[in-house]
Order: C-alpha cells, then structure tokens, then sequence
C-alpha cells in the first residue's frame, strides 16, 4: 500500500525534516549520487502514493534536482504539492532588456508540468507567483524576523526600501515599534544609492529583508543608521544567500544577523516549516 512522505531535495533537507515534524508525516528522502561526468542522478520511493516535496531552485544544481524529483514521483504515479523555499531565477521577473528571458516563467513553466501545486516562501515579487499555471501559495517567514526583532529589543522596524516597506510595517505592529522605509536607487549588482529621513538616535534598529546576497543594500542600510546614531543595528532576512564578500560589508556595521532556514547558512536562526504548514494545510 502506497504512502504520503515529505521527500526533500539535498538543498533543503533540515527545513524538509522541521517540515516532517510540523506535519507529523514521514520524511523520505531521495537517493542521490553523481555521474562521472556530474551529471545528477535521483531515485525516489516507487511505493509513495504521494508526496510533498521540498526544494529550492538556487543554485543551478538544486533546480535540475528539484526537477528530477518531480518527474521521478510523477513516474510513478504520485500526486505532488512543491514546496519552494527559495525561488532561484525569482528576481529576473521581467526582460529588463531587450534580448532577455524571463527567467522566473521559465521556472516556473518546468515546475507546474510536474505538480499539482506550488507553495513558495516569500517570493522576490508577486509575479513570480503569477507564472506558474497551478495553484500556487505563499508562505511569509516574515513574522520568524519579527519574533526575533522582539527578543533583540528592536524598537524601530526599518526596510531599506520601498519594496518592503509593507512587511516593515507588519513587523512593526506586530512587535509593537516603529517602522519606516528608506529610498534605494540601485547603481549596479553591487552598489546602491540611499536616501530618507528617519531619526535612528539611540534607537534599536531591526533592518528586515526577503533577500541578503551580496549585502550592498543592507550594509548601506546599517550605515546610515550607525550614522544617525542608533544605539544597535540587527539585521533579519528570510533567504539569507551572502555570496560574495557581503559577510566582510554586513559584520562590521551590525550586532547580529539572521535569517531562516530555506537558505541554511551560520546565520541561520529560525525555521520557514510552521508558516509552511499552515499554508499546507490549505492547499
């Protein structure tokens, strides 16, 4: 007799197993190996009757993966709900220049061939939501941030731009401090120019985003706070990425930094799976 199990992909396995126990189902977990030549190679339950899986699309490796699993389970007859922590490719929304895919459809397009439905945890924009042609969810692990944001004493929310003005707010209210929003040009891949008018004196400040890559935005963020003379900056993201040098621009400017696990890094310090499973339980 077939079976329901988490089945995680090798990029998400500790938020997979946080996910099993919210849910209290099993967690069946893949084989996996590599070619000679790299090539991935999977091999799923054949007895699941179905399964949620879960898996990020970033890096590149992680969506081949994710994509195997899901043809696996399909061949052999199980129903799937993908859960997608992180959404690799989310960002390139849109051809921002003539001559450029838009690398979220893309994604999204492989996926919903393979699955029934898709729950993403705070996607970059909400079109990425709209690409895919199955029902999709959104999960927010915004309140995790707020959660710690209270343990740390924060007493002003602030999002270093616009875009996240909304969860700053949420945040805020939910924690019971203030909040406000900085302006960002971006310059580059790495550079970012910053204006607003917030008073940070000898404030506690909490800087919240859904991503951290290569820390340009929040380490200006912490600088002008710093500046402005903010008794503590602490700094809270869903997907925390830190590529490249942004742990060497971020440390030196804040007291402390955390993010989930739908990216587990150091600074991982709380877990997506509780949000997860609410929305899970609507699918």
């Amino acid at each position: 007799m077939g079976m329901k199990a988490i089945v995680p992909s090798s990029s998400s396995r500790d938020l997979a197993i946080a996910l099993a126990a919210e849910l209290g189902l099993p967690l069946s977990v893949p084989e996996y190996r590599r070619f000679p030549d790299g090539e991935i190679y999977v091999r799923v339950d054949s007895t699941l009757d179905s399964a949620i899986v879960v898996g990020n699309t970033w890096p590149n490796d992680s969506l081949i993966e994710l994509l195997l699993i899901l043809d696996a389970l399909s061949n052999v007859g199980a129903e799937t709900v993908t859960v997608i922590p992180y959404l690799g490719y989310g960002r390139q929304d849109r051809a921002f220049l003539p001559g450029e895919p838009v690398s979220a459809r893309v994604v999204a397009d492989a996926i919903s061939r393979m699955t029934r439905g898709v729950v993403l945890v705070d996607p970059h924009s909400y079109l990425d939501v709209s690409y895919f042609s199955v029902k999709t969810m959104v999960a927010t692990a915004f309140p995790g941030i707020g959660e710690r944001f209270r343990e740390e004493g924060v007493d002003l929310v602030l999002a270093p731009d616009k875009g996240r003005a909304r969860e700053a707010a949420q945040v805020g209210r939910m924690i019971g401090s203030d909040y406000a929003h900085l302006e960002k040009r971006r310059i580059d891949a790495e550079h970012v120019e910053m204006t607003g008018d917030v008073d940070f004196e000898g404030r506690v400040v909490g800087i919240l985003d859904d991503i951290i890559s290569t820390g340009g935005t929040i380490a200006m963020a912490a600088e002008r706070a710093r500046k402005g003379g903010a008794r503590r900056v602490v700094v809270g993201c869903v997907h925390g990425l830190f590529v490249g040098r942004a742990r060497e621009r971020i440390l030196p400017l804040v007291d402390a930094v955390f993010s989930s696990d739908t990216v587990v890094t150091e600074f991982t310090k709380f877990s997506a799976a509780p949000y997860i499973a609410n929305v899970l339980g609507v699918m």
